[in-house]
């Protein structure tokens, strides 16, 4: 049984959706959406949150375009991601969110959405 969480991001300019999964019960549950008013001021709250956490791993969404390809918000993320990998003592996971995402929804409904598909995938590859 695993004793850390997982931890999972959806990125909007202006907001971000955090959830967090439950170690013991694999329940994942949404936590507050972080706020924020630039990048930089998002690199330290995504590191400030990773480092109270300790998360197993940081999975973040990947907004591809309906044909997979990276389109300018994949791209930004992708960007964030690398700046953000070699400052976290965790590995940080890109994770395809075409499938999970559902635009009306809100950004901590849709970082549920984003850990419970990454999680699944994990255990349908036998990795968890």
């Amino acid at each position: 049984m695993t004793t850390a969480p997982y931890l999972a991001l959806d990125f909007g300019d202006r907001h971000i959706g955090v959830a967090i999964s439950e170690p013991e019960t694999e329940f994942i549950f949404p936590r507050e959406t972080l706020e924020v008013r630039d990048e930089e001021e998002a690199m330290v709250k995504v590191i400030d949150l990773v480092e109270a956490i300790r998360p197993l791993a940081l999975i973040v969404g990947n907004p591809l375009t309906l044909h997979g390809d990276v389109g300018h918000q994949a791209a930004k993320v992708e960007a964030f991601v690398e700046r953000l990998r070699p400052r976290l003592p965790c590995p940080v996971h890109l994770f395809d969110e075409r499938m999970t995402s559902d635009h009306g929804e809100d950004h901590g409904r849709a970082a549920v959405r984003i850990l419970e598909s990454y999680l699944s995938q994990l255990k349908w590859s036998g990795s968890v």
